[in-house]
């Protein structure tokens, strides 16, 4: 049910222009918020509560154990195998192979999925095309982003305050990151630099 919900929602999203990156005007917001009330209604009263206690901060963590890490390694090499199309990814790899299939690297796709396998994959291979779109498919699709690596625009989009992350976590600990969409729309290049941001954490 959950997966099915998931599913039916992207596509809707797809309908408004907004799958994978955020609203950026006013009534493109209205629609996604409706869209996502609809959605919400429509889960039962238990999957309601899942999501509540996500946004809260409320969910039980998962138990890292050597195993689990392990087998959780070789279930999402298993994952990335079925995806077909996976160019900036296999760029990467023939690159830094290293880098590509490091466990510390890996390890922060499965957590960001509660070590779902299959959705840390599909992460993991978005990240590295939208690091490619933004950066090229120079080394830096192999290391990390440096400010040596934007340009003036790129600078200008960071210093507008479009995005800002809170000085104190969650109750669970979490960074809060907020989102000015005003500012947002007003810097073209910071609507796709934060994609980047947020893959995988």
């Amino acid at each position: 049910m959950e997966e099915e919900t998931a599913e039916v929602s992207v596509r809707r999203l797809e309908q408004v222009g907004c799958q994978q990156r955020l609203p950026e005007t006013d009534e493109e917001a209205a629609k996604v918020e409706e869209l996502m009330a609809e959605e919400l209604s429509n889960l039962s009263m238990s999957e309601q509560d899942v999501v509540s206690f996500e946004v809260h901060g409320i969910v039980a963590e998962v138990e890292e154990t050597p195993e689990l890490i392990a087998q959780s390694l070789i279930e999402m090499e298993a994952e990335l195998q079925k995806i077909k199309k996976k160019p900036a990814y296999e760029i990467a790899l023939k690159m830094n192979p290293n880098y590509v299939t490091g466990q510390s690297f890996r390890l922060q796709f499965l957590r960001c999925e509660a070590f779902n396998c299959k959705n840390a994959a599909r992460r993991l291979v978005l990240h590295f095309q939208q690091k490619e779109d933004l950066f090229g498919s120079g080394d830096v699709l192999v290391r990390d982003v440096r400010l040596s690596d934007m340009d003036s625009s790129d600078i200008e989009a960071m210093e507008a305050g479009a995005i800002q992350l809170l000085p104190t976590c969650d109750v669970s600990g979490r960074a809060v990151w907020c989102f000015f969409l005003r500012k947002w729309a007003e810097k073209p290049k910071a609507k796709t630099a934060v994609s980047l941001s947020l893959n995988p954490l």
